[in-house]
């Protein structure tokens, strides 16, 4: 039960990935405006543009991730329906029936199964089936160290094989449990997965670049426990994506966590403001973001009043 737990957890992180980028690929211009505008929370903007990809290229591995990618965001902004989940495994199961008895992959189909067995991983345990989210995050570790070594020569692999080689080891050092399904694959990490996130930080394509930085401050926030350089990552986030509810959520978060009260707030009062003025938002997704916050918010206050009545 334990190395399910560890594994899950692992690929709780290392599946959030909204885009991962190979180098033989080349992002349509149509895809990566779509990106820009779920990264700024402009959701109907985005939609009216992907209707448009749909109707113009509806079999293509682009426009199908890109289903994939959209509806996983609304699901994430609490769209959390039965439709949401549907249109998400529809695009994965299109994406994996097309690819998954296929030998010999060429680089852009391994990209594209890849990422749809890391999403059929995150569906699964979003529904709470971890024993089936363990088998697709092994089969998805079969696909995934076939890239390894290829971030040395570009930069288009650098969360993939950054995030491979940081949890690999993460998951040998601290859970000796797991050791005997660790030690069938290639060998892992930690420094040298962030050293090539960091890397993935100075690229020119602004989804690498975006991307990095993320697992960054996630990986500062959840597995080092060292807030300050996971707030000084989320920070980068917001300046460069000050609509993001999700990104700002974070950085509130991580305020929280190093018990900065003040600055929690200040960000607090972005969340509301920019929830308040997109009126690209349904209520469902608003009620959604206040609720995360006072949630957590509150879960602050409570542990400070008992050190406080400990003393």
């Amino acid at each position: 039960m334990m190395l399910k737990r560890n594994l899950c957890s692992i690929t709780m992180i290392l599946l959030l990935s909204h885009s991962l980028v190979s180098q033989v690929l080349q992002i349509p211009n149509d895809v990566s405006k779509v990106f820009e505008k779920l990264y700024a929370y402009q959701f109907k903007s985005a939609d009216s543009a992907l209707k448009i990809r749909n109707a113009k290229h509806p079999n293509d591995d682009w426009t199908l991730l890109l289903n994939v990618n959209f509806y996983w965001w609304q699901y994430l902004s609490g769209i959390e329906t039965k439709f949401t989940k549907d249109k998400i495994h529809q695009s994965i199961s299109t994406l994996v029936l097309k690819y998954a008895h296929k030998s010999n992959l060429k680089d852009d189909e391994l990209y594209f199964l890849t990422n749809a067995y890391a999403f059929k991983c995150r569906m699964s345990l979003l529904s709470g089936n971890k024993l089936e989210a363990l088998t697709q995050l092994m089969t998805l570790m079969k696909t995934l160290k076939k890239t390894l070594g290829l971030e040395n020569s570009s930069e288009f692999y650098a969360i993939t094989s950054g995030l491979y080689y940081y949890f690999i080891d993460y998951c040998d050092v601290n859970y000796p449990i797991s050791r005997p399904y660790v030690k069938t694959l290639p060998a892992g990490s930690m420094l040298k997965g962030i050293g090539i996130l960091k890397k993935g930080t100075e690229s020119k394509e602004a989804i690498i670049a975006n991307e990095s930085i993320y697992f960054l401050s996630k990986i500062y926030q959840e597995t080092e426990k060292n807030f300050k350089l996971g707030q000084f990552y989320a920070k980068q986030l917001v300046i460069e994506h000050p609509h993001n509810l999700m990104y700002l959520y974070n950085l509130f978060e991580m305020q929280l966590l190093m018990n900065n009260q003040d600055e929690a707030y200040k960000t607090l009062a972005l969340i509301t403001s920019e929830s308040k003025v997109n009126h690209q938002l349904n209520n469902q997704q608003i009620e959604n973001i206040n609720m995360r916050t006072q949630q957590a918010l509150s879960k602050f206050l409570l542990q400070k009043n008992k050190l406080k009545s400990k003393k």
